[in-house]
């Protein structure tokens, strides 16, 4: 019966454990939401350069003659 008491958690730290798990949740939660922010946000900026690259300068042919 002592071994029993020794191995079984408090009530008090069963909730602290609970509760560290639900922020460890949260935190997790976020740390996922910032990375997929991120990668959206890079692969944004690659579909810009891509479609610069794509599209190459634009060159207009102004032909301006000077009478003299």
């Amino acid at each position: 019966m002592d071994e029993e008491k020794q191995y079984s958690p408090s009530p008090e730290s069963a909730q602290f454990q609970e509760h560290q798990h639900g922020n460890e949740s949260n935190l997790t939660r976020i740390c996922f939401i910032i990375r997929l922010n991120l990668v959206h946000t890079f692969l944004v900026f690659v579909n810009v350069l891509y479609w610069n690259h794509l599209l190459g300068p634009v060159f207009t042919s102004t032909v301006s003659v000077i009478h003299g």
